[in-house]
């Protein structure tokens, strides 16, 4: 039997993504308006291009919404974000019906949307634009520049969050993850879902549900066969389901707290080089939708406690698989 090799000169393409993966990059929303709609989606291929003209390069897949609308709009803005802004990112990567809810929003030159609480903001007048494979390559005039003080979100090896200084004697960053923790943080998660669910299952709106059914079914496509197709893709889509279901309650000082919690952040770390997972986290998102809908919360508190179960097992092989450290 043969094995086909990619073409002479051509990286394979799990090696490239886990050495580009090495690359820290900043994160942002880039955000415009069309015909009475706001578009936005998160963007790490950003950059800086010229002082003279003051001008920026991103790039969007040509498969998004946003990047028809920035194509049509002429221009959008760069949102950067701010170090505790990881769930907003998290939002604006997947495909939900209303990626602005919760954000705080105003409007640039042109109607083009602009996160208000980003920790910076450019807004760009599109010069031309390239398509390059599976994305398109906008080149674009800086017309307005602003900041405000604060510390910006980082992307590294598939998580969010801040660029730290410290680090220990071995060179490496503090505060490795254990076991331990991540089990404190599902079960600390479970908790916090349990409460929603004795609050609020039982008079869910048509509305919620399928709010929730929405979400948890943007988790499906990316695992197959008990192995990821996009692990990012899947941590992003999975993190956004819990919040949504967190976020039934209608309480922002729970949903703060959970969001505290950090557990994407401890998923991403330690599922960091897994490739097997488990095709149960994603039924288990349908199926907990459903037990809400049917009205029953026993049934909607197992499957959240054996969905934590779960989680903690699958971490803890990948931690051991790391050697113990993440």
């Amino acid at each position: 039997m043969s094995v086909s090799e990619p073409p002479a000169g051509v990286v394979d393409r799990g090696v490239f993504r886990d050495v580009v993966g090495h690359f820290m990059t900043g994160v942002t929303v880039v955000t415009t308006g069309w015909d009475g709609a706001r578009y936005g989606v998160t963007a790490s291929a950003v950059a800086s291009l010229s002082l003279d003209p003051p001008m920026v390069l991103v790039c969007l897949n040509r498969a998004l919404p946003t990047c028809a609308a920035v194509r049509t709009a002429g221009r959008f803005v760069v949102n950067i974000l701010a170090h505790d802004q990881g769930e907003l990112a998290m939002q604006f990567a997947t495909r939900q019906i209303d990626k602005f809810r919760h954000a705080r929003v105003r409007e640039a030159r042109g109607g083009v949307p602009v996160i208000a609480d980003a920790l910076a903001h450019l807004d760009c007048r599109i010069v031309e634009h390239v398509d390059a494979a599976t994305h398109t390559v906008f080149l674009a005039e800086v017309a307005d520049a602003r900041s405000r003080a604060g510390a910006p979100l980082a992307y590294f090896r598939g998580a969010f969050g801040r660029f730290e200084h410290a680090i220990d004697e071995a060179g490496t960053v503090a505060a490795p993850l254990t076991a331990q923790l991540a089990w404190e943080a599902y079960d600390a998660r479970a908790a916090v879902e349990c409460g929603v669910i004795d609050q609020v299952g039982g008079r869910l709106t048509r509305e919620q549900i399928d709010r929730l059914r929405a979400a948890a079914e943007a988790t499906i496509p990316w695992i197959r066969g008990d192995r990821f197709v996009d692990l990012d893709r899947y941590l992003a889509t999975n993190a956004a389901f819990h919040e949504t279901l967190v976020h039934l309650s209608g309480n922002l000082a729970l949903l703060h707290g959970y969001r505290r919690l950090a557990t994407a952040d401890v998923m991403a770390r330690a599922l960091l080089h897994a490739e097997r997972t488990s095709d149960r986290f994603t039924r288990d998102h349908v199926d907990l939708v459903a037990a809400l809908e049917e009205g029953d919360l026993g049934e909607a508190r197992r499957i959240v406690l054996a969905h934590a179960e779960l989680g903690k097992e699958r971490v803890a092989l990948a931690i051991e698989a790391a050697g113990g450290r993440c």
